[in-house]
């Protein structure tokens, strides 16, 4: 017996010590997006008379951020509630609803189910206050009128009337928001004309309101098209009412009528087997040219830096101290413009007060601004330490004078083109016997140029030949700015190229009429050359780094040699910028040939 009570036992051990505790793996992830079961009053219902509806789904939900992801059109005056009970939603408002009215409530990316946040993509909502549910549809897409990109979360707004002002004043009647590829679908319209508006709504009130939003707008009404395949609603829906424990509608008025438009009354195509051919709208983007000059933004970046921000290029500027605080001779400040001429920076010098009150004059315009001077931190190499300088321990990188160049990241200059020493802070001096050039380890001669007011950007011309290795050693305090700071040691290499290791491009422009601006633009989208255009002929691009390049032209309309934005209350349009080219592949020692025939926008 008791031999038999040890051998269960052991067997017992045995079965415990080879058993594994393992976590349950509660079965394959859900990667399925709710589904609706029921919807009451049901989807696309007429004579609509409620102020609220209600959705049942097969499985818990949660909706996000509803008053940014749903989109109600026409838009509502209030925002309504969004309530979950159990698994339903419940939408319900206040006011009062358009009469013959065709309602759409596209939820977007809002609804998910509320485990694993699965998206019920694009589910739509619609009903008709009237006896007829509108059928009609407008698709398009909002791209940006200088780059040609797509505006993701813009809005194509509708309006029945044809008054200027609407856009700024009024709600629109309906209206469809972009996607990431600048589309927009509007559907379940009546069959009108509509003023047509875009608009990247920064303050999210449906107006243009913000000098600065992005606008866009067509010179004509449009009129919708009748959709290519009958709309139905986005839903999985099934006539169970009961799923959510209300009753069925008590008579058969609200059965679907929908509108079915007079296609030849549209002057419309049909394509065989699909039905009419929908247009398409195409509208340009842009932020209007304000033509009346303001300083936009002032700031104090760093110790003696202060910076100037304009709507516009500027034209002149000038900046004054009051008489009683002005330093008597003695130059207080170093300007220096930006290429746009938007931004102009104000230098100190150590002559200026730690409190500027300044009096700004621009193209005509004065501005008062009081300007705190930042407290200067801790240097790296100083004026005083001599010919070697004064090193100071601590955060030396946060106030020192250094140096880049033009070309960068050891590339060399073009022919006959200097290499462009360009230092941090104005330099008010340079000692030429600390930068040494040298070729294939010899030094040489070279020519140090400066037509920069701001006394940063420094010319160093030299005659580069093919082949050659060129080092620029710039020693220790090789340079002083107006705050007394000198320079590091700095060491550039490069090996020079000459024009077979260049390519060019060579453009037959033909049949132009007016003015044009071409810009060439290298793989980075940066405008290496600009042409303005007016006669027939040839145009050359010489040298030329080897690589993809674009070519853009600007429609120059009002001949001023740029390109200009659009303006509403006149009906402007901005100029036409057209992408001709955009995979010139320029390679060294080659000339690429192109023609041009302007009168339309193909180029070869």
């Amino acid at each position: 017996m008791r031999t038999v009570i040890a051998i269960a036992y052991t067997a017992l051990l045995l079965l415990i010590s080879c058993a594994q505790i393992v976590t349950p793996t509660g079965g394959p992830k859900d990667e399925i997006a709710p589904k609706v079961k029921a919807e009451y009053p049901p989807n696309t219902s007429v004579n609509f008379t409620t102020r609220s509806f209600e959705i049942a789904f097969d499985e818990y939900i949660q909706i996000q951020n509803p008053n940014d992801n749903v989109i109600i059109s026409p838009p509502l005056r209030k925002n309504p509630t969004y309530t979950i009970k159990r698994k339903s939603l419940v939408v319900k408002w206040e006011e009062d609803l358009q009469p013959d009215a065709t309602y759409i409530f596209n939820f977007g990316e809002a609804i998910r189910d509320n485990n694993e946040g699965n998206i019920l993509n694009g589910y739509t909502y619609v009903f008709s206050t009237g006896a007829v549910l509108d059928s009609m549809e407008l698709r398009g897409k909002l791209t940006d009128a200088i780059t040609g990109e797509p505006v993701d979360g813009a809005m194509l707004m509708l309006y029945r009337n044809d008054v200027d002002s609407l856009p700024r004043t009024a709600l629109p009647d309906y209206f469809g928001r972009t996607g990431k590829d600048g589309n927009f679908h509007i559907r379940n319209i009546p069959d009108l004309r509509y003023k047509a508006f875009a608009l990247k709504d920064q303050n999210t009130n449906f107006r243009f309101d913000v000098p600065d939003e992005r606008i866009g707008f067509i010179d004509t009404l449009v009129r919708p098209d009748p959709p290519v395949h009958q709309p139905m609603p986005d839903s999985t829906a099934i006539s169970d009412s009961s799923a959510i424990g209300i009753d069925p509608p008590a008579s058969p008025a609200d059965s679907i009528k929908v509108q079915q438009p007079d296609t030849a009354a549209l002057g419309m195509k049909g394509k065989k087997g699909t039905g009419p051919e929908p247009a398409f709208l195409n509208v340009k983007m842009f932020v209007e040219d304000d033509t009346t000059q303001f300083l936009q933004k002032s700031a104090a970046e760093q110790h003696g830096r202060f910076t100037f921000i304009y709507n516009r290029p500027v034209r002149s500027f000038r900046a004054l101290l009051p008489a009683s605080r002005t330093p008597a001779g003695k130059q207080w400040a170093i300007r220096e413009f930006s290429t746009a001429r938007d931004t102009i920076t104000l230098w100190t010098t150590p002559a200026a007060p730690d409190t500027l009150d300044l009096i700004l004059h621009a193209d005509g315009r004065t501005d008062t601004v009081q300007m705190i001077m930042k407290e200067r931190p801790t240097t790296g190499t100083t004026a005083k330490g001599g010919a070697g300088g004064k090193r100071s321990k601590g955060k030396a990188t946060l106030f020192s004078l250094t140096m880049r160049t033009e070309p960068s990241g050891g590339k060399a200059p073009v022919p006959d083109q200097p290499l462009w020493l360009v230092w941090s802070h104005p330099v008010t001096d340079i000692d030429l016997s600390r930068i040494e050039l040298r070729e294939d380890s010899v030094p040489v001669n070279y020519q140090l140029t400066a037509t920069d007011t701001a006394l940063r950007r420094f010319g160093m011309n030299y005659p580069w030949k093919v082949g050659k290795k060129y080092t620029v050693q710039v020693s220790d305090s090789a340079a002083t700015d107006l705050f007394g700071l000198r320079n590091d040691t700095m060491r550039i290499e490069f090996t020079g190229i000459d024009d077979t290791q260049l390519g060019s491009i060579t453009l037959q422009v033909t049949d132009l009429k007016g003015q044009k601006v071409l810009e060439l633009m290298d793989a980075s989208k940066k405008v290496v050359a600009t042409r303005i255009v007016s006669n027939n002929g040839e145009q050359h691009f010489a040298q030329l780094a080897p690589g993809q390049y674009a070519m853009v032209m600007v429609d120059d309309l009002n001949a001023n040699g740029r390109w200009d934005s659009g303006r509403y209350a006149y009906h402007l349009q901005p100029e036409p910028i057209i992408t001709l080219k955009s995979d010139i592949d320029v390679r060294a020692n080659w000339q690429m040939e192109l023609q041009w025939d302007a009168s339309g926008t193909d180029m070869k």
